[in-house]
This record gives C-alpha cells, sequence and structure tokens, in this order.
C-alpha cells in the first residue's frame, strides 16, 4: 500500500495502517549555534585539523575520523609498515599509540629510542602511508603493562604519584623534553600528530592534568586536540582536553564469577548516555574512590569522541572475552547512530 501526501491529509495512521500505527521522524536542530572552541582554533592551531562544538573538521569539511591502536614499542619494527597497510586498508585513517615511558627509559637517565623504540620512525612512516597520528604520552598510560608504563624507578620513587607533587612533576618534566626533543620537528600547524591524550582513566586529578598539558607544550609537543579518557564519571578540564569517551561488549575486568554485565549490554543501543561505569572499574576505587561520581556527558564545547570500542579487547586469566567482528560493528554502528563524532578502537 502506497501512501501519498493527500492520503495522509485525510487519513488518520491507524486508519491508513490498520493496527499498526505509522512511525513519524521529525528532525529537531541544534539548540545551540555552531562554535569554534579555543582548543585547534586559537591554541595550536592547524592545518588540516580543528575542532567544533558539533563536529571534528578535516581539510574544511567535516568528518568523522577512524583511530585503531597500534603499538610501536610492542611490535618489531620490520612489522610496522605490514601492519600499518592493514589497519589503512580497513578504513583506520589515524594511528593511536601509547608512548609507554617503561619501554624507552626502563634505566634512569637512559631513554633509548633506537629500534622498534624510535617514535619519530614510526610517526614518519604513517606520514609516508598517508596516516595521522594521535599519540597516547601518559606519562601513565595503563595499556595493560608493568606499572601503567611508569619504570620501575619512577614506581619506586618517594613522590606521590598522579598528582601535582613537585618532586613528581620534576620526573614528568625530564620525560617530556626528552620525548619532544625525539618528536622536534614533527609537530605542529602541518602535522601528522592530530592529537595527544594525557594520562589515562583518571578521575579526580583535573588539575593535574592541565598541569601536564602545560609541560608537554613546554616541552615542544603539540596538537590540535588534546585529550583524556571521560569514563566513569572523570573529573576532568574540558578547556584543557576533549573528554573521549569507549565502549566495551565484554571486558576481561569482570571478575570470572560474574555474569554478563549491565555496561556492556547499553552501548548495544542508540542512546545518549555516553559515560561508562564500567571500563577501568577494578582500578577506580583503588587509585581514586570516585565509584560514587556522576556520570559524564559529552561537553559543550565539543562533539561526542570515543577512543575505545571493543576491537582487540584483551584477555585475563580470570576472563576471556572474544569479541566477533559483528560485536564491534554492532557497538560501533550504535555509537555514530548516537552522534559519535570520532570512532576509536
Amino acid at each position: 500500500m502506497r501512501f501519498d501526501d493527500n492520503t495522509l491529509k485525510q487519513q488518520g495512521p491507524l486508519e491508513m495502517a490498520g493496527s499498526v500505527e505509522l512511525l513519524k521522524a521529525t528532525h529537531r536542530p541544534h539548540d545551540r549555534g555552531l562554535q569554534l572552541p579555543p582548543m585547534s582554533n586559537i591554541e595550536d592551531p592547524h592545518s588540516r585539523w580543528r575542532l567544533t562544538t558539533h563536529y571534528i573538521e578535516c581539510a574544511g569539511r567535516p568528518a568523522v575520523p577512524v583511530s585503531g591502536e597500534i603499538h610501536f614499542s610492542r611490535l618489531p619494527r620490520s612489522r610496522w609498515e605490514d601492519r600499518l597497510r592493514l589497519m589503512k586498508a580497513g578504513g583506520v585513517t589515524v594511528a593511536a599509540c601509547y608512548v609507554f615511558w617503561i619501554h624507552h627509559e626502563r634505566s634512569e637517565g637512559e631513554a633509548r629510542f633506537d629500534g622498534n623504540l624510535d617514535v619519530a620512525g614510526f610517526v614518519r612512516l604513517c606520514d609516508s602511508l598517508g596516516l595521522d597520528v594521535v599519540l597516547r604520552i601518559g606519562p601513565w598510560a595503563h595499556g595493560e603493562v608493568r606499572n601503567g608504563g611508569f619504570p620501575d624507578w619512577v614506581q619506586a620513587a618517594a613522590v606521590e604519584h598522579r598528582t601535582n607533587d613537585p618532586a613528581y612533576l620534576a620526573l614528568v618534566e625530564r620525560w617530556f623534553i626528552r620525548l619532544g626533543g625525539e618528536l622536534r620537528g614533527l609537530t605542529g600547524p602541518g602535522s601528522n600528530i592530530v592529537g595527544i591524550q594525557l594520562e589515562n582513566e583518571l578521575y579526580d586529578q583535573p588539575g593535574h592534568i592541565s598541569e601536564l598539558k602545560k609541560l608537554a607544550r613546554a616541552a615542544g609537543l603539540s596538537a590540535p586536540i588534546w585529550t583524556a579518557t571521560a569514563w566513569g564519571g572523570a573529573d576532568i578540564p574540558e578547556e584543557a582536553v576533549l573528554p573521549v569517551f569507549g565502549g566495551y561488549g565484554d571486558g576481561f575486568w569482570v571478575d570470572a564469577d560474574a555474569p554478563w554485565d549491565p555496561t556492556f549490554r547499553q552501548h548495544y543501543f542508540f542512546s545518549h548516555q555516553w559515560d561508562d561505569p564500567g571500563i577501568g572499574a577494578d582500578l577506580r576505587e583503588h587509585f581514586s574512590g570516585s565509584d560514587a561520581a556522576p556520570p559524564r556527558s559529552p561537553s559543550a564545547l565539543y562533539p561526542a569522541a570515543t577512543c575505545e570500542l571493543t576491537g582487540g579487547m584483551a584477555t585475563a586469566y580470570q576472563r576471556r572475552p572474544w569479541p566477533r567482528g559483528k560485536d564491534v560493528a554492532a557497538v560501533a554502528n550504535n555509537k555514530i547512530g548516537s552522534g559519535s563524532g570520532w570512532q576509536g578502537y
């Protein structure tokens, strides 16, 4: 049966469709106009990338970047190009990678950037293949690495880790200066380094994240977009970083005898809820005790963005999830449908 405009005017929905009521979709425009936040427009402007309140702009057009994790220091250098080409063939446009401090400076004062630790070489290779880069510089990175990425000597140092303790910041500053020296000339307005993530899963230290950004920029590191993970009700300084969210259909952090958690289920439905109380819940109580913090929503300054979606889920002794291709695609589809302006795997 075909319905035209005249039919719609003459008959009600129930008359036309019997017992099936017709559904009507109404477009509701944003209740606020398009704005340009300071990040990427005034601070660290870039020739191709910039942020608006509604979307990320690439080369003058709204775009949805697709980032994928590849950790150069965990791969033999001979495999870098093959893996990057596979990622690009799969639709990834941005290579996202941790810079694990523990991999580079195992002994204090003896930082290495040779072989598969050559972060500058990795960035240049990405550029030659037409891939942008997000560096997740920590200094605490988690990433399923020992000490969350702190070298053993940093972990053992008599400092208040992951705070603005001057003694801790002095260690971080020295590391950032070393990293900035390696990347000299590879950041800036025309660089393929388009994002830098500070810390990871830090829930109650917004001032510390702001201080880390100051140290990184003073060390010569720059990018049009600075980010911080926002799940778990994280208190982050929105004037300094773009909140990024995640979504997992299953996770290794759940106890072995626990059922499928509701925090996994929520990602298979369209929603305005972006926070995820499940990711990092195994660490949150230990580090910040912020489980009762109110959930975060996308910022009014920036579009909603994700950095971790289902694919690549690690396993643990107590739980070994196995996300299939359709699981990954379903979560990705729902994030796009819910308004994601950045897809990160």
